[in-house]
């Protein structure tokens, strides 16, 4: 709060050195020169010098440059800590992928909202590729093969030059896939 009012005057010095009073009007290119400076909009930059020339003609004091409204204007916001939990909650990984429509549907709130809601939980959305663990009948099916290169009484591998080797992970890869929503702290 009290950032933007040293702000708001900051903007109006730099105003009074750029305002033409002869004219009424700021000297050529400095309005959005000063927008550009601050990051705030032309027409901010006029509501603020209106608003500092209106107090000064009107109380002939200091004008008040501090903000009449709070921070947070608006309603506030429903996604409490109760309402993220039944967010995961609801969007179990067990039960499948929900979409925002879904999960919207179900807890009663409109499909924006619940889009609101998740980008504010910095929810992330990724493809999960179903790989098993190797099981000890893998690990023997793998040995069996690597016997079966051996040659017989000289113990020499046969050559691999036409045949292509992959892993025990890629012998036993499913091509499942599924949708999963990730939220801070899953993996």
């Amino acid at each position: 709060m009290l950032e933007e009012t040293l702000l708001r005057w900051f903007i109006v010095a730099r105003t009074l050195e750029c305002y033409d009073f002869e004219r009424n009007t700021y000297k050529k290119g400095k309005l959005s020169a000063i927008a550009l400076e601050f990051g705030k909009s032309e027409k901010t930059i006029r509501r603020i010098k209106e608003q500092y020339f209106q107090q000064r003609n009107e109380n002939g004091r200091v004008p008040d440059m501090a903000l009449k409204h709070s921070e947070k204007s608006g309603r506030p916001s429903a996604l409490t800590a109760p309402m993220m939990d039944l967010i995961k909650h609801v969007d179990d990984k067990e039960n499948g992928f929900k979409t925002q429509g879904m999960l919207a549907e179900v807890l009663d709130v409109s499909k924006s909202t619940m889009t609101k809601w998740l980008k504010k939980m910095e929810t992330n959305i990724t493809h999960s590729y179903l790989k098993p663990k190797s099981t000890a009948e893998h690990k023997h099916n793998r040995l069996e093969f690597v016997m079966s290169r051996i040659l017989p009484n000289c113990m020499e591998c046969r050559s691999f030059f036409d045949q292509v080797h992959l892993d025990e992970s890629w012998f036993y890869l499913r091509n499942e896939t599924e949708l999963v929503r990730l939220y801070p702290g899953d993996e």
